[in-house]
């Protein structure tokens, strides 16, 4: 593969642009997780508009990749994304590029379980300060309808 067509280096061209945006947005999860591990919200609000961001270019060179794809004929719309071609004619910049994505997949999918097992955390929190959540077990050691306790605060 010394020498591209015209078509792959179309599709090279804008694999390596999103390739690039995955670089970033692998980065930006990783100061996401550091947020959510101290509970920054700064940080996080912070990160969060430049994932924002990054996920708004990352779609734009998406859809002008899917576009090329169709345009070369490797994308029908009966059997989907001929993943077999590509990875045979672009060899390890296609491999590179799905292994980037599935790296920024899964950390996105752990980051988001942070997030909503803290956000959880912090909802029980609030509901035993007003009295409105009960514990699995009381003073008895037996589950129980209400606390032993009175409302501490109203939030």
């Amino acid at each position: 593969m010394n020498q591209q067509s015209p078509k792959l280096k179309e599709i090279t061209f804008v694999l390596t642009q999103l390739s690039t945006l995955l670089m970033s947005l692998n980065s930006m999860l990783d100061h996401e997780k550091l947020a959510i591990s101290q509970r920054d919200t700064d940080q996080l609000t912070s990160v969060v508009t430049t994932k924002i961001s990054l996920l708004q270019s990352i779609e734009t060179s998406s859809k002008s990749l899917s576009q090329l794809m169709v345009k070369h004929g490797y994308h029908d719309t009966q059997i989907g994304l001929n993943k077999g071609a590509l990875a045979f004619e672009l060899g390890d910049i296609w491999t590179a590029f799905c292994e980037k994505m599935e790296v920024c997949n899964d950390k996105n999918i752990i980051n988001g379980r942070a997030i909503e097992l803290s956000r959880t955390s912090t909802d029980r929190i609030i509901g035993m300060l007003r009295g409105n959540d009960k514990p699995v077990y009381g003073r008895a050691g037996k589950m129980q309808d209400k606390y032993d306790i009175v409302t501490l605060a109203e939030a």
